[in-house]
């Protein structure tokens, strides 16, 4: 084999090795349900036929704690493991998990995956995400107006993702105004309940601009009149 020939197929194999290394990405959605019950899904993306520990806490680190695993996004000393998942061949799982709503409505909690694959490699994902789910001040029977907020991020940037699930009467609009901390918009959303009623999503992709630290609120947009805030919180 000639140095050209050796170079090519040297290049190729860094190539190969470099598509084929598996992804290390989780992402979530909070829903409230009719029972008064809060449901937390997460999906994994690791390593084929790995398994998958999540990691859990309220405290985040800021900034991550570097570790031999990759960036820990939790405070060592409040995180605990919620389950393991085992990952199938294309490397995807999925937890799921619920609580009373008046148990966890208002809290943000932190996920972050621990990745093991075949081998017995330990990898902590590059991405974290964020749920939070809490009612919305506007009164309703039975079940009241809602929302479930997921955040993501990684450690490789300080730009945020955010999707927010919206549940009220049939028809409400809703909008969601994302502000700096001198009170500069940033971004917004805006749309509609269903005229069945239910639930809407309003989504902010990674790079809309969102950063930790900025506000956001949600307000309820009237026919006529001034819109009203009903909810507001910062992306910690």
């Amino acid at each position: 084999m000639n140095t050209a020939s050796r170079f090519a197929f040297s290049a190729a194999a860094v190539l190969a090795t470099a598509f084929s290394a598996p992804a290390q990405d989780l992402d979530a959605q909070v829903v409230r349900t009719p029972d008064d019950t809060v449901t937390y899904t997460v999906d994994f993306d690791g390593p084929p036929r790995g398994s998958v520990l999540l990691l859990t806490g309220i405290v985040p680190m800021d900034p991550y704690v570097r570790t031999p695993f990759g960036p820990l996004f939790l405070d060592p000393l409040g995180t605990f493991v919620v389950g393991q998942a085992q990952l199938d061949p294309f490397g995807s799982s999925y937890l799921r998990f619920s609580f009373p709503a008046p148990l966890v409505a208002g809290a943000t909690f932190w996920f972050q995956s621990l990745n093991i694959d075949t081998a017995n490699h330990w990898q902590l994902s590059p991405t974290f995400t964020t749920c939070l789910a809490q009612d919305l001040a506007v009164s309703s029977s039975p079940l009241p107006p809602n929302f479930g907020l997921v955040v993501k991020g990684s450690a490789n940037s300080d730009a945020i993702g955010a999707r927010f699930r919206l549940v009220g009467h049939a028809g409400t609009r809703y909008r969601i105004v994302v502000s700096d901390a001198q009170g500069n918009e940033v971004a917004r959303r805006e749309g509609r309940v269903p005229a069945t009623g239910g639930a809407m999503h309003l989504e902010f992709e990674q790079g809309a601009g969102l950063r930790r630290g900025h506000r956001w609120r949600i307000e309820v947009v009237p026919a006529s009149g001034a819109p009203s805030t009903v909810a507001a919180g910062t992306f910690d």
